[in-house]
């Protein structure tokens, strides 16, 4: 588990892709047994710029033909906006995008997909919203370590029967729009994760918070984010405004929250106005240039919440009836092998 200082918890929410017909989850690994621990460590600045840089501690994991990144650092600028960078082989990959809260705390968790071979690895912060262009502020130590990635192919194939659960869309009109404006004034929406074709973004209205949103490889997202001191429940809302993030709910939708099936409000209400003692509820509301997210959850500490594409298994699909089966190859161009959900959690 990652080092959560004052957080308590460690909650999983997953959004995950079903057809109405047979699903196959199918997992193909590449095991290396690599896990390469880096101190985040301050780097000259200007001579005269008065600045709190922090520093922390990342655990980068080799699984599949992914890279994941953990990472927790402290002491940063307050509330201030940052870019984690992980180098393969002096080839920057953006992995993260991350908002400190007013403790100058964050914590964050990406993954980047890399073919095998040999590398050289490491991994920078960037400071995007402090200085007139990003700065960097903290480095791995060590610069790099050694990392080889040699394919291992291990495929599991599991068919189940799942009903079809479509998912609700609320339209949005005036009231819901205002009844949105009116959570984030209010905090009860402490966070907006912005999902758009030039990339993600977070915007954070409430410094109790800090938030980080990274790409799932290949075509998934992951968001962390903690609060300290904070009581009650808090409605996190992802805002997806490209074409490619609103086609994930093109197909059937499961939302997955700590191993438990999160059930769908019937209205957006139920959603801004849980109480402390009802369960954790979703939503989907639609505008014309974006469908919202929005997820309530009923008591706030750490949380990471991930949408996550399933694989249809289109040998079963062959079953079922003709329009079922377009539906399903569609499907497949678009969902991917869940690899996220095998990976180990280790301490940073």
């Amino acid at each position: 588990m990652l080092y959560r200082g004052a957080f308590a918890s460690y909650v999983v929410v997953g959004l995950l892709l079903f057809s109405s017909a047979a699903i196959a989850e199918t997992e193909t690994e590449t095991h290396t047994g690599q896990y390469l621990r880096f101190s985040l460590i301050p780097t000259p600045l200007p001579n005269g710029v008065v600045y709190q840089q922090g520093n922390g501690s990342a655990v980068i994991q080799a699984e599949g033909a992914f890279l994941s990144v953990h990472l927790h650092a402290r002491g940063m600028a307050k509330s201030a906006h940052f870019m984690l960078v992980l180098v393969a082989n002096a080839t920057s990959h953006s992995v993260a995008n991350m908002t400190t809260n007013f403790d100058g705390e964050v914590e964050a968790e990406a993954a980047v997909a890399l073919a095998p071979g040999a590398y050289a690895v490491g991994l920078k912060i960037l400071d995007t919203s402090t200085f007139g262009s990003p700065t960097l502020v903290l480095i791995g130590s060590p610069t790099t370590q050694p990392l080889s990635l040699v394919q291992t192919t291990h495929t599991t194939t599991t068919t189940t029967r799942e009903e079809d659960h479509p998912v609700t869309t609320v339209l949005g009109g005036s009231p819901e729009e205002g009844d949105i404006k009116s959570a984030i004034q209010t905090r009860v929406i402490p966070a907006v994760v912005n999902v758009g074709a030039s990339g993600s973004s977070v915007s954070v209205n409430d410094p109790n918070f800090s938030v980080s949103v990274g790409r799932d490889q290949p075509d998934g997202y992951q968001v962390s984010i903690s609060a300290a001191n904070v009581a009650g429940p808090r409605v996190l809302m992802i805002n997806l405004t490209s074409a490619q993030s609103r086609n994930l709910f093109s197909s059937p939708v499961q939302v997955i929250l700590d191993g438990a099936r999160v059930s769908q409000a019937t209205t957006l209400s139920q959603v801004l106005r849980a109480q402390a003692t009802d369960p954790a509820r979703f939503v989907l509301v639609s505008s014309n240039s974006a469908l919202k997210l929005l997820i309530s959850i009923p008591h706030f500490s750490y949380h990471t919440i991930e949408i996550i594409p399933i694989l249809v298994n289109v040998g079963s699909v062959l079953l079922v009836d003709l329009p079922v089966l377009i539906l399903s190859v569609t499907a497949v161009s678009m969902l991917v092998v869940v690899v996220n959900s095998r990976r180990t959690r280790v301490s940073v």
